[in-house]
């Protein structure tokens, strides 16, 4: 959650459509509803998220292994169909779609007086190239290899919930969410938002993880919050050492310039 104070440029990207979808379906198997009108609700949904951002087709799996772990058994058949879902328009899209009206809306906004300027483009800028992003990688190849840092730094906290809240669950859950990196790695080749990539993945597996959390009850706040003092100190020093370090969405995957030293600069 602490990407989008990291890297204000993250903000407002169309990931949010595929959080949105997830959630709702995960809600949905959580309620034992993942059946009838919402299920087929859900494949709708994921159709046209395909046609809103391609990365469906790289978190697709997602769904079909979250159906997994909540059936704790094969659907071959709903599993199919949740694949099918995204796969069926992105090969839409990828064999038969074409350039539609390139570079004329820049110039329609231009004659209306609105012009952008110097690194205000965007995805404008970018190459549609395949692999147009291995110079990127080469130019800076030590913040690249920096983002195994953050990553392991990542793998480790979750482990250690999973150990200590869901033991029978944890080893299932870390494999499945490391096969569904490894499904992702073509994304990481072709597009250069490391930090980006892995930051949905973390919140599709905090979405995952919010559904396996015991029903409130009075009993079990009262139970969960009498804990002792070097706890809370403990969990206040590791927010502490959170915001010490940040995490870009390209270019550099571990900076010690973190949001206390942000907020250093600004009294300062």
């Amino acid at each position: 959650m602490l990407f989008f104070i990291n890297d204000i440029h993250i903000v407002g990207r169309k990931e949010i459509i595929l959080f949105v979808i997830f959630a709702f379906f995960v809600h949905l198997l959580s309620k034992d509803q993942f059946k009838g009108f919402k299920e087929y609700l859900v494949y709708a949904l994921l159709f046209v998220g395909v046609l809103f951002h391609e990365i469906f087709i790289f978190y697709a799996p997602y769904f079909v292994l979250t159906l997994w772990l909540f059936n704790k058994k094969v659907d071959y058949w709903k599993g199919a169909r949740l694949y099918l879902s995204v796969l069926i328009p992105t090969c839409i899209v990828f064999f038969f779609g074409k350039a539609i009206n390139e570079g004329e809306s820049l110039n329609i906004l231009k004659q209306r007086g609105i012009e952008f300027g110097s690194g205000q483009l965007s995805i404008f800028d970018f190459s549609n190239d395949l692999l147009s992003s291995i110079d990127r990688y080469l130019e800076t190849p030590w913040g690249y290899s920096l983002y195994s840092v953050s990553l392991i730094l990542g793998l480790l906290h979750v482990y250690y919930y999973l150990r200590k809240e869901h033991p029978s669950e944890s080893k299932r859950i870390l494999w499945s969410f490391l096969l569904l990196i490894g499904y992702s790695l073509p994304l990481f080749i072709l597009v250069c938002d490391w930090g980006r990539w892995i930051q949905i993945h973390f919140v599709l597996l905090l979405l995952v993880l919010a559904t396996l959390l015991p029903t409130k009850t009075k009993e079990s706040v009262i139970k969960k919050t009498s804990l002792p003092v070097w706890k809370y100190s403990l969990a206040v020093m590791y927010i502490i050492l959170l915001l010490t370090w940040r995490v870009y969405h390209f270019k550099n995957g571990f900076v010690l310039d973190g949001f206390l030293t942000y907020l250093f600069n600004k009294i300062v």
